[in-house]
């Protein structure tokens, strides 16, 4: 009771602090023991199933979404936010706004900021407190890795892409919990990608410090195997070959976990659940399947009774054929839509969720959205050791990226002749990992940020309207792959730079 009791009084402390975007007074609470800050970390830090908002739009921005043809607009759907977001126009929070919205829609800053803000308190009380010294180190360990996923997706939001430009803005880097009157200004791209490995680095050693039993646990809490797979994505993002190899090699070298076989699936189980921890491939489950399954990234709409009417977007042709002959992937990672005008059904553009027998539609809002999986691992190894034998020529390099490749691919190929790969040249082969990576990562919130690190390449968008068929094109390079910041965040702090805006978007 006690601990229930001093929870209410820290949640209450964060809530009076607010969102740090806004200062106000700060209050004298100070918690005492590791199992206050422990409730604090799990209230305020985590992005448990009843967080929201930390996707929102972002699954309508890449090429793997398409709109569907068999659109019929029910009355008083407020269509043009849709199509301001879909086709990259600079005014999607005028859009919002005139639409009167709550920014709670569409703010992708301060949800991202809220969990920070957590993670900063029980980084803050940590020497104030008593408990068990593998107790302690163990919080302290998963506020840090929080903090750190936290602004690897805020930077790859709001910052310029780190390969294109590491110098350019990123993101306000806030490191502690102390409510200022005025926010630090926007650290560089390199400087937030510092901070984020520092933190892995030092969680990664705070880890080890536990026993192994306490590594990894299925208890929805962060863990040793996820700051290795978080460091091996951080890595390849930086650029840094070796150590990306290195730590997708931890992870794949864990006992704990194992690659679906798709082969194996019952006949009466088509779909693939990633996102619970009684898949094998689990590694750390977060976020509200509301955010992928309803509104925005929903993709699709509900009636007052909560039944879907009618889907906007479904999953691009371009996603769809990429999938080899063969490739199990197609079925089971897609579903598609009950029921659609004139008898045409889509794919939806999300799969991988809980999912009803009958309806083939997500049915449980209790349910993890998302989840960092196994399979990351086999493909940021791929993709890394095969930039490493770019580099070096080195055919040991190479064989470790196309054994990776294999090993993947016999679990989500019906043939094993289909599923080995036997390219030997450099380029050839990044590519083909990088497709592979696409159509095994589709609707998990990767898409959106690998396209920013390959260069930015040009993406189409078409828009079915009355009219006809309307085709939107992101060019390369173009601004609108860095988002702008929200109006409350530049409100806040008036001296902040807001990103360069995209230019008026034609057909």
């Amino acid at each position: 009771m006690k601990n229930k009791i001093l929870i209410l009084l820290i949640t209450a402390f964060c809530t009076a602090c607010g969102n740090f975007l806004e200062p106000k007074s700060k209050s004298e609470f100070v918690p005492k023991e590791i199992s206050a800050l422990n409730e604090l970390l799990l209230g305020e830090a985590y992005p448990t199933t009843d967080v929201s908002n930390l996707n929102i739009f972002l699954g309508v921005l890449d090429d793997d979404v398409d709109m569907s043809k068999y659109n019929i607009f029910p009355e008083g759907l407020q269509i043009d936010v849709y199509h301001s977001v879909f086709t990259w126009q600079p005014d999607i929070y005028e859009k919002f706004e005139s639409a009167q919205l709550s920014e709670i829609n569409y703010n992708l800053y301060q949800p991202y900021y809220a969990r920070i803000r957590g993670a900063n308190a029980v980084l803050d009380y940590l020497h104030t407190v008593t408990g068990d010294p593998a107790d302690i180190n163990n919080v302290h360990a998963q506020a840090l890795t929080l903090r750190a996923f936290y602004y690897f997706q805020l930077v790859n939001i709001f910052g310029h892409p780190y390969g294109d430009n590491r110098n350019a803005l990123g993101v306000p880097l806030k490191l502690t919990s102390q409510v200022e009157e005025y926010l630090p200004n926007r650290a560089t791209v390199l400087e937030v990608y510092n901070q984020i490995i520092a933190d892995l680095l030092l969680a990664e050693s705070l880890y080890q410090q536990l026993p192994q039993e306490f590594h990894w646990k299925a208890n929805y809490r962060t863990s040793l195997p996820l700051v290795e797979l978080l460091l091996s994505r951080v890595y390849l993002y930086t650029e840094q070959w070796e150590s990306a190899s290195k730590y997708a090699k931890k992870v794949i070298n864990n006992k704990h976990f194992s690659l679906v076989n798709l082969n194996a699936l019952p006949e009466d189980k088509q779909y693939v659940i990633y996102h619970q921890y009684d898949c094998s491939e689990t590694i750390w489950g977060y976020g509200n399947i509301k955010d992928f399954i309803t509104g925005w990234n929903a993709l699709r709409s509900d009636n007052s009774q909560g039944q879907p009417t009618y889907c906007i977007f479904k999953a691009s042709d371009d996603l769809l054929n990429s999938y080899e002959e063969g490739d199990l992937r197609k079925t089971s990672y897609f579903i598609p839509e009950k029921e659609a005008t004139a008898g045409k059904h889509s794919l939806q553009a999300f799969g991988k969720v809980e999912v009803g027998k009958e309806s083939k539609l997500p049915i449980n809002g209790f349910k993890f959205a998302r989840s960092f999986r196994l399979s990351e691992a086999y493909l940021n190894y791929a993709e890394a050791n095969a930039m490493l034998y770019k580099e070096n020529a080195e055919s040991a390099s190479l064989a470790e990226a196309l054994d990776a490749l294999k090993e993947l691919r016999l679990n989500r190929i019906n043939s094993e002749e289909k599923a080995i790969v036997e390219i030997t040249n450099p380029d050839e082969l990044i590519t083909f990992i990088r497709i592979e990576r696409r159509r095994e990562l589709c609707f998990e919130s990767h898409r959106w940020f690998d396209l920013r690190r390959y260069g930015m390449p040009e993406i189409k968008h078409r828009w079915y309207s009355e009219t006809g068929i309307e085709t939107y094109t992101l060019t390369h390079k173009d601004p609108a792959y860095t988002l702008a910041l929200p109006n409350s965040a530049l409100k806040a702090h008036p001296e902040m730079i807001q990103n360069p805006l995209p230019p008026k978007r034609n057909n």
